[in-house]
């Protein structure tokens, strides 16, 4: 008797082994199940079987092998037809990229898709796993057949599955521009720190708690002079904010080393990390002095160095 006829276009290997480690618990029970392989055109089929009358000598047999190869399914699903949506959308969508970009998205989007396991029900129905939906898609599926083709399943019965795919790409898409465009965005102030001569040797910057900061230098004067006139008119004609003219006050007396005085809840802000990546080994965070703790306590006097 025929139990289930199985076709698909990839890895015959790869899918054979996965399909051959699920039902071995048969062989373990002494249940026979006779595999044909066979390929025709493009596509490869196995056609499994058992002898006439072991469907009666062993009760439940079609449920019990459809249960095993559903499973063995949901893995090559998963794990080979997953990986060739992903490089079909990015094909598909974003041909102009270089292969490395290309290799760091789609690896991105795998780590996404391990990491989010759970899809979104409807209504007040609760979340499952894409796992537990594509294992009921395709037991509902052989109830009512006895041949199954992969690559259909996928087209057809598992749309939700291509469509979770295309939701971790943009999602992945949008942070690698983002991020992206932020090194660039370095380089070039990098390359600006580059051009200038540095103006002082160092810069302690002082971050105060409503978001604003200070700038003394070694001997602890206020560093408030013309070099930042214009800088400090331009807040007010533009969208520059603080942390815009902090940077260009940074790059435009170019400090030989710069001196990071702030508190530590805060010290994650992201125009720290950017001072860290535009100076790089210019860079040291204060552990915690005088200055850090009068900021603390906000007392912001500042004594000079005789």
């Amino acid at each position: 008797m025929n139990l289930l006829i199985i076709g698909f276009k990839e890895k015959l290997e790869k899918i054979t082994e996965i399909l051959d480690e699920r039902l071995c618990s048969f062989e373990k029970e002494k249940i026979h199940i006779d595999k044909k392989i066979e390929k025709i055109g493009d596509i490869n089929f196995i056609t499994y079987s058992i002898e006439n009358g072991g469907e009666v000598k062993h009760k439940n047999i079609k449920n019990i092998f459809n249960y095993y190869v559903a499973e063995a399914i949901t893995d090559i699903v998963i794990n080979i037809y997953q990986e060739k949506i992903i490089d079909r959308l990015i094909y598909d969508k974003y041909y102009y990229l270089s292969f490395e970009d290309k290799k760091i998205i789609k690896s991105r989007v795998v780590d996404y898709l391990n990491r989010n396991e759970y899809v979104l029900q409807e209504g007040i129905m609760p979340q499952i796993s894409k796992k537990t939906k594509i294992l009921k898609t395709i037991m509902d599926f052989l109830d009512e057949s006895d041949s199954l083709i992969i690559d259909g399943l996928v087209n057809f019965r598992l749309k939700f599955f291509t469509e979770l795919i295309e939701e971790a790409l943009e999602k992945n898409i949008e942070d690698f521009f983002v991020e992206k465009e932020y090194r660039e965005f370095i380089r070039v102030l990098q390359y600006f720190v580059e051009l200038q001569e540095s103006k002082v040797e160092l810069v302690n910057i002082i971050f105060k708690s409503d978001g604003t900061y200070q700038l003394f230098d070694k001997k602890m004067n206020l560093i408030d002079n013309d070099i930042f006139q214009e800088l400090a008119e331009e807040i007010s004609e533009s969208e520059m904010n603080y942390d815009d003219l902090l940077i260009s006050s940074l790059i435009t007396i170019a400090p030989k080393k710069i001196i990071i005085h702030i508190e530590k809840s805060i010290q994650d802000r992201e125009i720290i990390k950017v001072i860290k990546n535009v100076f790089q080994n210019k860079v040291s965070v204060c552990p915690g002095c005088r200055l850090c703790l009068k900021e603390k306590d906000g007392k912001v006097k500042i004594e000079k160095e005789k």
